[in-house]
């Protein structure tokens, strides 16, 4: 995967789009379970897609607040990036 230059802010959407999607398509390409480098003891591919989704879902919620706007999360979904978080922490504590 490659790092294009910045797109403008007009583009930016289908960029992070473009990113998410090409993301995926990697992960899937290789496998989920294949070994890659990471900075936690999960050193599976598909560890990305799971950090990137939480990543996204914190800072879409954080201009959501910025911006007075409502913004739900599903039950599921916030349930396992509260795991993860934790799951982090106990990797930074060591």
């Amino acid at each position: 995967v490659t790092i294009d230059d910045p797109p403008t802010f007009e583009a930016l959407g289908g960029w992070l789009h473009d990113g998410a999607d090409r993301l995926v398509a990697a992960v899937a390409e290789v496998g989920a379970e294949t070994p890659t480098s990471t900075w936690t003891p999960d050193r599976r591919a598909g560890f990305w897609t799971r950090r990137l989704t939480h990543e996204t879902v914190v800072h879409r919620a954080d201009a959501a607040f910025a911006t007075c706007r409502p913004y739900d999360v599903d039950a599921d979904l916030a349930a396992d990036g509260i795991s993860e978080g934790l799951g982090l922490v106990a990797v930074f504590a060591r």
